[in-house]
């Protein structure tokens, strides 16, 4: 099986390469390989305009599903993907799955994710749920962040996207040190954030999670020593993120 671009890992920056490639160079041959049943994971991706230069938000913009012209803070989510398929050895021309596949390309690109041993990092964990409500929510904006929250397990605060009058994304995100994650706690606070504000939920449409990790400190240097040779990486693999908030779609798109 022999490729133009080889893409190792499904994270958002070799989904973004992914897309590019596919609009700018069409005949190239591209395949994808992710470990996981699904490309991206579980997750709602948000920038703002301010984060992109103009050239690319013309092409990232097929992407969004919603915007917004402003948003609130308050205080006190297919040809050539390969899916669960694990790599065992990425070469600059080759990749070799673990159960022996070869997969030969002219450019390897490796985007799976951070390595841990060179960062020090906390984390973001977080589970929202897509809600249909039983009457309209009344919001006209995002709400990013809503730290009025009890603060409990690092700092919290609660994330809302209105997609309609009536379907909002309530997530319930935490900044921590451990990357524990207790879903069913969380999704137990949804719903009381949901009644306190009175916001019926008539159902839960569709749910996601994460524990994503946020850079305190790192030796790239490290990184470099750890990457195959001649094999360009991506994404948080590639150190390529906000060495704040941990964000990668600026620094991934930036190509």
């Amino acid at each position: 099986m022999t490729h133009d671009v080889l893409l190792v890992g499904g994270g958002l920056a070799n989904a973004l390469i992914g897309l590019r490639l596919c609009t700018a160079r069409p005949t190239l041959r591209i395949a994808l390989v992710e470990r996981e049943a699904a490309v991206g994971g579980r997750h709602t991706w948000s920038y703002h305009v301010g984060d992109l230069g103009p050239g690319d938000h013309e092409w990232l913009e097929p992407l969004v599903t919603r915007s917004w012209p402003r948003h609130e803070v308050r205080f006190p989510r297919l040809s050539g993907l390969l899916l669960g398929r694990s790599t065992a050895t990425v070469r600059p021309d080759a990749v070799v799955l673990e159960d022996g596949t070869t997969l030969t390309a002219r450019c390897v690109i490796d985007g799976r994710g951070y390595l841990s041993d060179w960062l020090v990092a906390g984390f973001q964990k977080f589970v929202g749920q897509h809600v249909t409500l039983s009457e309209a929510h009344g919001l006209e904006a995002p709400l990013l962040m809503d730290a009025t929250v009890e603060q409990v397990d690092g700092f919290r605060f609660v994330y809302v996207l209105p997609w309609t009058t009536h379907r909002l994304l309530i997530e319930d995100t935490y900044y921590t040190d451990d990357p524990e994650l207790q879903p069913e706690l969380l999704r137990a606070r949804i719903g009381e954030y949901a009644r306190d504000r009175g916001w019926p939920i008539a159902q839960v449409d569709d749910e996601e999670q994460g524990v994503l990790p946020i850079p305190l400190a790192g030796e790239l240097d490290r990184l470099w020593r750890q990457h195959a040779p001649g094999v360009p990486t991506s994404g948080m693999r590639a150190g390529l993120f906000h060495h704040t908030t941990g964000y990668s779609l600026p620094g991934s798109s930036a190509f």
